[in-house]
């Protein structure tokens, strides 16, 4: 079973130096929006002795603590959006660039373990775990795309502080959307156990 927390965050801010190792970068139907994406994984140590099963091993290992109870997998993910904008002619404010980060930090546990056949069950388990915490990033993923893409097409607004306005407020509504989504996936999937999340 897996418990994804979320960590969810916005900022504003004009647009500065963006950095960020193994990134993929998504360009947005306009030239000057980009979705900037960084997924990771965190591994915690599973210590698998003889006569134990795996199910054991992983509730005496797992850090993962949620709502009274033990989990063994969760993905913490963050949005950020940043945006630039000018003044036309006539004196009025429009987004000129957009700009959003997401960030995605999965744990999930690896197996210490000698017994061969353990390992091998283990690693089904895994893969199959890895599929629904990814679930959780395509969800976030969806979210900044649409919050990137959203802010771009606002339309130009008598003053620069409306125009900021009503772009937080776009991306917010999108994150609680995005949690809502996430808790709707978990309800759905048994935190994952449809999706073959479970060991013995």
């Amino acid at each position: 079973m897996s418990l994804v927390v979320h960590y969810l965050t916005c900022g504003f801010h004009r647009l500065g130096q963006l950095v960020g190792s193994l990134c993929l970068i998504c360009s947005a139907t306009l030239a000057q929006a980009t979705v900037v994406e960084d997924v990771s994984y965190k591994w915690y140590s599973v210590f698998h002795k003889p006569g134990m099963s795996l199910s054991q091993a992983l509730n005496q290992s797992t850090p993962i603590r949620g709502e009274g109870r033990k989990y063994r997998g969760h993905t913490q993910w963050n949005i950020k959006w940043h945006f630039d904008w000018e003044v036309d002619s006539e004196g009025r404010c429009h987004i000129s660039e957009s700009t959003t980060d997401l960030t995605a930090v999965i744990t999930i546990p690896g197996l210490v373990s000698s017994d061969e056949k353990a390992k091998a069950k283990f690693s089904r388990y895994i893969a199959n775990l890895k599929t629904h915490e990814m679930g959780h990033v395509e969800i976030a993923r969806k979210a900044a795309m649409d919050i990137d893409k959203g802010i771009l097409s606002l339309p130009a607004m008598n003053t620069c502080e409306e125009l900021n306005s009503a772009a937080n407020r776009l991306g917010q509504a999108r994150l609680q959307m995005a949690r809502d989504e996430g808790d709707q996936y978990d309800v759905k999937t048994q935190h994952g156990r449809t999706q073959g999340v479970f060991i013995k």
